[in-house]
């Protein structure tokens, strides 16, 4: 009788999660699709679409969160070595990087978690939210996706390695034939490429979009992991708003250093038109500091405005930084480095950015941790990823790209109040919460709190890239990070009834909201705006993904590519 009510129960427990998953994605279908059909054929895209998330979702909570992060973030490492290498570099790098990753999967005895109704609340609202973050051509996609929907077609239309024979940057006298070689951080489209070389480009961006969601949906699985599954629902509304206090900034710059200058208190139109543009981003308040600062400074982004211009990174950061996180707590000290090593191919910005934390494992067990830290794991598996990759990106333009410290700036020493404001504004109201409930925090936490607070600031200091990406993007996971403990700390108040603590909590986060509201505004409003892809080669910016092909990488490491196989062939006739 109880095995008859215990399979009767869960039967209807997945028809009805089954139902909501159909009613939700029947809707997004309905709201994004710029393409006209029958209600029939829409009804049909509904049914597959929705049984597929179901099978995902199933597989999520069926199987731990570790194992299944480090398959996610794994994947793409192998794709790329039977693609790009010479065959007896990928066979061994095959055998070095799977072992480690066996080893580190394995090493885990956790099982799935049951989800109430809250979340699986949670995961539908993490499904609205990709669909309308441009990923897989659904949604509003931001400019950014001329290089994101460009880089998917040329891996699917070119053979690999990809090798560029023609194209603007290889015609460009100061560059030419020798930088035709494309270099870049490619896993996030590794997975589509491949099943758009079998089945088409359509194929593929459908592969992206479910790709995005896997990873969003590890990412609000591990806040669930490392700050209490109580939150539920507002784990995954937290996830899509939380950000700076940007709006507080922008403010103040304005009414300090721009408002005097005007005729009348303040120009309101132009605020209005730098708050409410709605374009694509939220106009100045992303970037408020450099409104002051005379020079491209960059912020440490809101989630929203990560995963609408930058999910090739961002998902890969959170996703790594659940695992990370989970391991510096249980002092997992024979795979941390090799799990830093991870993000090389997904987010190089966001591996530097964390570059501090093998140091704080140590630091916070002492010297024994360090011998147990010697395995083949970190030295070995790590070690060649590190090696691998830092090769492929030398021969691009990681040496070339503008490197300049903060303090080298002419204008900064005339701004250090706006540089202390971006501090405070973007992650120091937020450590003022976590250093209120100090005594609840273990030890492990305690340093790992420390060690984030110092990698913000020093992330600050340097900036490297046409755009200051190591900060933009690099700052993801440490973003991340601060998120994780915010939530903690806002259990432990709500369990304890700290109601002045829980007011000051959530009045932070409303404040860092505004950018959320502002992307997800603009995408609901521009819902149809496709980016029609770019070649690498013809883009603007497709400089910085194009390297030599005389380069070591080229010479010693990659298998002969089509242009340089019809380039011996001429040369031997």
């Amino acid at each position: 009788m109880i095995e008859k009510s215990f399979f009767r129960a869960m039967s209807f427990s997945l028809v009805t999660n089954y139902f909501l998953l159909f009613s939700v994605t029947f809707f997004c279908q309905w709201f994004v699709s710029d393409v006209h059909v029958s209600i029939f054929q829409h009804v049909l895209t509904s049914v597959i679409y929705s049984f597929i998330y179901f099978l995902l979702l199933q597989l999520l909570i069926s199987y731990s969160v570790w194992r299944l992060s480090l398959i996610w973030l794994g994947i793409p490492f192998f794709i790329f070595a039977l693609g790009w290498l010479r065959w007896y570099w990928a066979l061994s790098c095959c055998a070095i990087w799977g072992l480690a990753l066996n080893s580190t999967i394995r090493s885990d005895s956790s099982i799935g978690i049951v989800i109430g109704k809250s979340q699986l609340a949670a995961y539908l609202l993490i499904l609205v939210w990709i669909y309308f973050s441009g990923a897989g051509g659904y949604g509003n996609q931001s400019t950014d996706y001329i290089m994101h929907n460009g880089r998917l077609v040329d891996l699917i239309e070119q053979s690999w390695p990809v090798h560029y024979a023609v194209g603007y940057w290889v015609s460009e006298p100061s560059y030419g034939a020798q930088h035709s070689y494309l270099v870049g951080y490619l896993a996030y489209y590794m997975p589509a490429a491949l099943i758009g070389k079998l089945f088409g480009k359509s194929t593929a961006f459908e592969v992206m979009h479910f790709w995005s969601l896997c990873g969003a949906w590890l990412a609000l699985t591990w806040i669930w992991d490392l700050a209490g599954k109580k939150l539920g629902f507002f784990a995954a509304v937290v996830l899509i708003i939380f950000g700076g206090l940007d709006i507080l900034g922008f403010f103040t710059v304005i009414f300090l250093y721009i408002a005097p200058f005007l005729d009348k208190v303040v120009d309101w139109p132009l605020i209005r038109n730098a708050l409410f543009t709605f374009t694509g981003d939220a106009g100045g308040v992303d970037f408020w500091p450099t409104i002051q600062m005379g020079f491209f400074f960059g912020n440490y982004l809101s989630n929203a405005a990560s995963i609408f211009f930058a999910p090739h990174q961002v998902l890969a950061a959170w996703v790594a930084g659940g695992l990370l996180m989970r391991g510096f707590i249980n002092n997992r000290y024979r795979d941390f480095g090799f799990i830093c090593a991870l993000l090389v191919f997904w987010s190089p910005a966001a591996m530097m950015s964390i570059v501090l934390f093998p140091f704080a494992l140590v630091f916070c067990k002492g010297v024994s941790s360090f011998r147990k830290s010697i395995s083949f794991e970190n030295f070995i598996a790590g070690g060649s990823l590190i090696l691998v990759f830092g090769f492929y990106y030398l021969a691009g333009s990681a040496t070339t790209n503008p490197l300049i410290f903060l303090w080298e700036r002419e204008k900064f020493q005339d701004n250090i109040f706006v540089f202390i404001l971006f501090h405070f504004i973007s992650w120091g109201a937020y450590s003022l919460i976590v250093l209120s409930g100090w005594k609840i925090i273990s030890y492990s936490e305690k340093v790992f709190f420390i060690f984030l607070c110092i990698s913000f600031f020093c992330l600050s200091l340097v900036f490297y890239g046409e755009f200051n990406d190591l900060l933009c993007r690099g700052s993801s996971i440490l973003m991340f990070f601060m998120m994780i403990f915010l939530l903690k700390l806002l259990v432990y108040f709500f369990e304890k009834r700290l109601i002045k603590n829980i007011f000051i909590g959530l009045v932070v986060l409303f404040f860092g909201s505004y950018s959320a509201f502002a992307h997800l505004g603009s995408s609901v409003l521009f819902v149809h705006t496709k980016i029609d892809p770019v070649s690498v080669v013809d883009y603007r910016f497709g400089y910085e993904f194009l390297g030599r092909v005389d380069s070591f990488f080229v010479s010693y490491l990659s298998k002969d590519t089509a242009v340089m196989s019809m380039q011996k062939k001429i040369e031997s006739q």
